[in-house]
C-alpha cells in the first residue's frame, strides 16, 4: 500500500490566511442587569495584529460596543498576556466576541482569552 503526503504549510511558503472566530452568546449580567466590560486579556503569539470586537445582546451586525487591537508580538519569547481596556461605555447583558486575524503571512496562536466585568 502506497501513501502520499502533502505538505500543507512549508516554512518557505508565501501562503496567507485570514481567520475570524465568533463565540456564542456569553451572559455577563448580574440579576438581569447589564454590566460593564472592564478589560479583555489575551494570551497569544501573533505575526500580525489581532482585532477583538464585542457586540451587545446577540446583535453581531449592528450593536458593536467596543473594538480593540492587540499588537503583533512574534518576536517575543513565547506567548504573552496583553490586557486592554475598552474605550467608552461597553455595557450589556449578553455579549458576542469576534476575533479577527488579517490576511497576512504568519501565524497566530491564542492560548486564552479572559473578559473582566464590573461587580
Amino acid at each position: 500500500m502506497n501513501t502520499d503526503f502533502q505538505i500543507l504549510h512549508d516554512d518557505s511558503s508565501t501562503e496567507t490566511m485570514e481567520a475570524i472566530y465568533t463565540t456564542g452568546m456569553i451572559d455577563i449580567s448580574k440579576y438581569d442587569r447589564p454590566r460593564s466590560i472592564r478589560r479583555i486579556n489575551l494570551n497569544y503569539v501573533a505575526g500580525a495584529n489581532i482585532v477583538v470586537r464585542v457586540y451587545a445582546d446577540g446583535h453581531t451586525d449592528s450593536n458593536q460596543i467596543c473594538s480593540m487591537t492587540f499588537p503583533h508580538n512574534v518576536n517575543s519569547n513565547g506567548p504573552r498576556l496583553v490586557s486592554l481596556r475598552p474605550t467608552g461605555g461597553a455595557r450589556a447583558k449578553t455579549i458576542v466576541v469576534k476575533i479577527h486575524t488579517p490576511n497576512v503571512y504568519g501565524s497566530a496562536t491564542i492560548r486564552k482569552m479572559e473578559i473582566e466585568v464590573d461587580e
